[in-house]
């Protein structure tokens, strides 16, 4: 009597059934893991921001109002970062930071400063989905 090597169907079916519902569990909690690195890579390159403004401004008496300005900064991988500063003052400035691997698009950002009358930067509360932002503080869209 020859015996038949090798694993059944029914066997084979368990198995199969058995990753595909270890990969259901295990694939949001990557997702979510892979989200808050890119958060956290993103409020990083806020923060470095600040500083190198900081920096900057103690040498210009103005702020950046580019990256290139900002010497030896350099964003994230797939981090792109807009600076706006007010051109008739020198008291403040804007940063937004997006990431080109989150879709849909969600962006960080910082202000500083006043504008130019003495009021505080415009509220940016649309880019920011019902996350207020003050001086100095980052906040962001998730």
């Amino acid at each position: 009597m020859e015996k038949n090597r090798g694993f059944s169907f029914i066997e084979l079916l368990i198995v199969i059934v058995l990753i595909s519902v270890i990969a259901v569990i295990a694939l949001p909690n990557f997702l979510s893991t892979k989200e808050r690195a890119i958060r956290a890579s993103m409020l990083s390159d806020l923060r470095n921001i600040i500083a190198e403004q900081e920096i900057y401004y103690s040498s210009n008496n103005s702020f950046a109002n580019n990256l290139t300005d900002l010497g030896n900064f350099k964003p994230s991988p797939n981090n792109t970062i807009e600076i706006n500063s007010k051109s008739d003052s020198p008291k403040g400035w804007l940063a937004l930071v997006s990431n080109s691997e989150l879709i849909p698009e969600k962006i960080c950002s910082v202000f500083i400063g006043v504008a130019s009358d003495g009021a505080t930067w415009p509220s940016i509360e649309s880019d920011l989905s019902d996350t207020s932002t003050s001086d100095r503080e980052i906040a962001c869209s998730f």
